[in-house]
C-alpha cells in the first residue's frame, strides 16, 4: 500500500517537474528569439543590414549582451506577476508589477555597465523592458481568466449537484406532509385568515427557493425574504418558543451563497430542543463583510452531532470555491457560524 502511494507521488512529482522544465525551456526560447529579433532590427536601423555589416560572428557573439539582461528581466517579471496575483484590483496589480520591472531594468542596466564597461541606450532598454513586461502580463492575465473559467465551470457542476440535493431535501414528503397537516388543522378550526396567510407563505417560500436554484449568489435581502417565509411556516409548530432577531441592515445588497442563512436556521431547528420551557432565540448579525448566526445550544437527547452535515458541507464547499471560508465556533452553550460576503 505504501509502495503504491510512493509510486503515485513520484508520478505526480514527475509530471510537475516535466511541466516546469517545459515552461522554463519555452521561456528561454522566446527570450532568445526576441533577442535575435531586437538585435537584427537594431542593426538594420544603424547599418541598414540585419547583421553587423555582414559579420555574422560578431552578431552571434554579441547576442548574450541582449539575451542575458532580457532573461533576467523576464524572470523577475514572472516572479512579480506571481507575487501580485492575489491582488483583486487590476490597476493596482499592474502598477506594482510595472514598478518592480522598472526597478529591475535600472538595476540590470547599472550592473551591465559596471561589468562590461559598454555604453547603453536607456531608451532602448526601457522599451525592451516594457515589451517583455507587457507580453508576460498579458499572458498571465489570459491564463488567470482561463483558470477562472475552468473553476467557474467546475463550480457550476458542483453547485448544480448540491442544489439538486437541497431541492430534493426541501421538497421531501416529510416537510410537505407537516405543512399540509398544519394547514388541515387550521382549516378544521375554521381559521380562514391564518390558513390563507399560511398558503401565501408556503407559496412564497417555494417560489423563492426555485428562483434561486440556478444562481451562484444572492443578496442578503433576497435571502432573508425567503427565510422569513420559511420561519412563518415553521412557527405554526414552535409558536412563541422560537424567535429570530436581526441586527444590522437587513436591506443590504451584500452577496452571499444561496440558502446560507436558511441552512443555518434549519440546523438550529434540527439539533436543538425548542419548547416553552426551553425557548430558542436565533440572532442574525449582519456586518459589512460577514453575517454571523448565533444561537444557544440545547442538544436533543437523541442528537449525536453526527448527522449527514449536508448543510455545512454545502456551505464549506461553496465558499471554498469562492476562496472564502466559513467560521464555526462553539463557546460554552453558545453556537455560531460566520459566513463571509462574496
Amino acid at each position: 500500500m505504501k509502495s503504491k502511494k510512493i509510486i503515485n507521488f513520484a508520478i505526480v512529482m514527475g509530471k510537475k517537474h516535466k511541466k516546469l522544465i517545459k515552461n522554463v525551456l519555452g521561456l528561454i526560447l522566446i527570450i532568445f528569439l526576441y533577442s535575435v529579433f531586437f538585435q537584427a532590427m537594431y542593426c538594420w536601423m544603424i547599418y541598414k543590414s540585419p547583421t553587423l555589416n555582414g559579420d555574422w560572428v560578431s552578431f552571434v557573439t554579441s547576442l548574450p549582451y541582449n539575451f542575458i539582461p532580457f532573461l533576467i528581466i523576464a524572470i523577475v517579471t514572472i516572479w512579480s506577476v506571481r507575487l501580485t496575483r492575489k491582488i483583486s484590483v487590476l490597476w493596482k496589480k499592474i502598477c506594482l508589477d510595472l514598478l518592480i520591472v522598472s526597478c529591475t531594468v535600472i538595476i540590470v542596466n547599472m550592473l551591465f555597465v559596471s561589468v562590461t564597461g559598454l555604453v547603453i541606450e536607456w531608451g532602448g532598454t526601457v522599451f525592451n523592458g516594457i515589451m517583455i513586461w507587457m507580453g508576460i502580463e498579458f499572458w498571465a492575465v489570459s491564463l488567470q481568466k482561463q483558470r477562472a473559467l475552468i473553476r467557474e465551470s467546475l463550480l457550476l457542476k458542483e453547485n448544480a449537484a448540491h442544489k439538486l440535493q437541497l431541492l430534493q431535501s426541501y421538497v421531501n414528503p416529510h416537510f410537505l406532509f407537516n405543512s399540509l397537516d398544519m394547514l388541515c388543522s387550521m382549516i378544521e378550526v375554521d381559521e380562514k385568515e391564518q390558513s390563507l396567510e399560511f398558503i401565501e407563505n408556503l407559496t412564497a417560500y417555494y417560489r423563492g427557493m426555485l428562483r434561486r436554484k440556478n444562481v451562484m449568489k444572492v443578496t442578503v435581502k433576497d435571502e432573508l425574504e425567503t427565510v422569513f417565509c420559511y420561519l412563518k411556516i415553521v412557527s405554526q409548530h414552535y409558536g412563541d418558543s422560537l424567535k429570530i432577531s436581526v441586527a444590522g441592515d437587513r436591506d443590504t445588497d451584500m452577496m452571499i451563497v444561496p440558502f446560507s442563512i436558511q441552512l443555518l436556521i434549519e440546523n438550529v431547528l434540527k439539533h436543538n430542543i425548542i419548547s416553552a420551557a426551553v425557548p430558542m432565540t436565533v440572532v442574525i448579525n449582519i456586518k459589512d463583510e460577514a453575517i454571523t448566526v448565533t444561537n444557544p445550544y440545547h442538544p436533543k437527547a437523541n442528537d449525536t452531532g453526527r448527522g449527514s452535515g449536508m448543510g455545512l458541507k454545502y456551505l464549506r464547499s461553496m465558499y471554498a470555491a469562492n476562496d472564502k471560508k466559513i467560521d464555526i465556533n462553539k463557546c460554552g452553550n453558545m453556537f455560531s457560524v460566520t459566513i463571509p460576503a462574496l
